[in-house]
């Protein structure tokens, strides 16, 4: 939503869909993990659908403060639900995905390393999606609307088609991030699924910068991951050391991280020049 000039801070309410939608797919319908996974994207990008055409017609605050609260509204859903959704105490016992048969070999996912390649497989294929949108009129139009409200009204982009559009395709997305990492815990409870892990991603995107709507959120999630990893004995102080970054970011790299490889290439090139 960052490309249409929105801030959403309702991605944890997507992933709880996507992740539980998995969950009962698998469990209470028998079906495989491989069915359930695109099937999770495929909900919550209804759920989205129908969230995204309530609250796209407002903007800057109120639109912040509508995520949040129907993310609130997905959690606080879960923790009454009991019967189905397991409430506070959450869902146990989910199943691994089922093994795959690639050129006569069965990979299980017994360790990390088949979710390690499962992940940027999933990764690669969302880059390449978002590379051919952002490539595309769609992503043309997103910018346009990331620009300015009146002057792409002006030029007669229908505004609420088009952030209902970016709401629903990023909710897809969320789904399957969901799927995935109920699939690779094993174990969900509606305390994954805070407002915390929203605010987490909109500050990875910002670190990594938002000038690459591809490369800065991978680059910031990268940095920030392996920073948290390196203070794990620490974890009561990753928010501050992700505000310090953020900071040091406005202030030393003002376009993310994304941008450093374009400063150092013209700083080399200037110090050739002279």
């Amino acid at each position: 939503m960052w490309v249409t000039g929105r801030l959403h801070f309702g991605l944890s309410g997507m992933w709880a869909v996507g992740a539980y939608t998995s969950v009962l797919i698998t469990m209470k319908l028998g079906l495989s993990f491989w069915i359930a996974l695109p099937m999770a994207g495929l909900m919550t990008a209804f759920v989205g659908l129908g969230i995204g055409y309530l609250i796209c017609r407002t903007g800057g605050g109120t639109f912040i403060m509508l995520t949040l609260a129907f993310a609130e509204v997905i959690r606080l859903t879960i923790v009454t639900e009991t019967k189905y959704l397991g409430g506070t105490a959450g869902i146990m016992n989910i199943p691994r995905p089922n093994p795959l048969n690639f050129l006569g070999y069965s990979i299980g996912f017994s360790s990390k390393v088949p979710y390690y390649y499962l992940i940027l497989f999933l990764l690669l294929i969302t880059a390449f999606f978002l590379y051919m949108m952002y490539n595309s009129k769609m992503g043309y139009v997103f910018s346009a609307m990331g620009q300015s409200d009146n002057v792409s009204q002006s030029i007669g982009i229908y505004l609420l088609k088009y952030r209902v559009l970016a709401f629903t395709i990023s909710s897809f997305f969320a789904g399957l991030s969901g799927s995935f990492y109920a699939h690779y815990l094993i174990y969900i409870c509606p305390e994954n699924f805070t407002v915390w892990e929203s605010l987490t991603v909109e500050i990875q995107a910002i670190v990594g910068g938002l000038s690459n709507f591809i490369a800065g959120p991978i680059a910031g999630a990268c940095f920030l991951i392996i920073l948290a990893e390196i203070f794990r004995g620490l974890k009561a102080w990753v928010p501050v050391i992700y505000g310090i970054s953020i900071i040091a970011v406005i202030f030393f790299l003002p376009g993310g991280l994304a941008s450093l490889s374009r400063i150092v290439r013209a700083r080399i090139i200037r110090s050739r020049g002279e």
